[in-house]
């Protein structure tokens, strides 16, 4: 491309649009010298780069502009959600599942749990409080799939679990004795923030004595936390 010359991108820009204009935006997206070819599968992908789709009014030398396919870069085979689903066979609780938005479940499946010996899941052993979905790649030419573009933050609130915050049972008749963790609570909460929704999670509770279970969410437990614990459940 010649460059200092008036409207020179423009020109390079027409010029590749009419070699591959039999084929863009079919498989192909041009921009300037950026050849992009997305393919379905390596074996479509190699038939892709075979096949230029140059004109014949369009002399042969032209066609030097597309890369063999042993020079490509295979960026992905497969959509995100199949990765998502392909590094984390676990599947969501069915009361997280009703509450959590369909383009929730797989990011968050593969970043709290793993696959158990017994294939059962797990609870990964590091758990940060806050937690965001993967984002997508800054691609102008990416297609606006929800697991992508449209997923929610998750807020993890397992004081116990992240820093065994003490905290004793409720019930008077009890004689305060501590709760230990009970795991992941069954239910998943969304909450509005000022700007946009959020997943919130916590964990139950079991009284060491009585055997009651209580959710860290509720009034009587959070009663009991320092001013600090309480400022990290109002702000991100």
């Amino acid at each position: 491309m010649p460059y200092g010359l008036a409207n020179a991108p423009a020109v390079f820009q027409s010029f590749i649009n009419e070699i591959f204009r039999d084929i863009l935006n079919k498989y192909v997206v041009a921009y300037i010298d950026d050849i992009l070819i997305y393919s379905k599968s390596e074996e479509e992908h190699k038939g892709h780069t075979q096949d230029p789709g140059v004109p014949a009014s369009v002399p042969r030398t032209t066609a030097d502009v597309t890369s063999p396919a042993e020079s490509c870069s295979i960026v992905s085979t497969a959509p995100s959600g199949a990765l998502l689903q392909a590094s984390s066979a676990v599947r969501l609780h069915r009361l997280w599942s009703e509450t959590l938005p369909p383009e929730d479940h797989k990011w968050i499946a593969s970043r709290l749990f793993k696959m158990g010996p017994k294939g059962k899941p797990k609870l990964l052993d590091v758990l940060q409080l806050w937690d965001y979905p993967p984002q997508p790649a800054p691609t102008y030419n990416q297609a606006p799939a929800p697991d992508r573009f449209f997923c929610h933050a998750l807020l993890l609130w397992m004081p116990y679990k992240l820093w065994m915050v003490k905290v004793l049972c409720p019930n008077p008749a009890c004689g305060l004795h501590q709760l230990t963790g009970g795991g992941l609570h069954k239910r998943a909460r969304q909450v509005l923030d000022i700007d946009r929704m959020y997943n919130m999670v916590t964990e139950t509770l079991i009284c060491i004595k009585c055997k009651a279970s209580h959710v860290f969410w509720n009034q009587t437990v959070l009663q009991q936390l320092d001013l600090g614990h309480r400022v990290i459940l109002t702000r991100k």
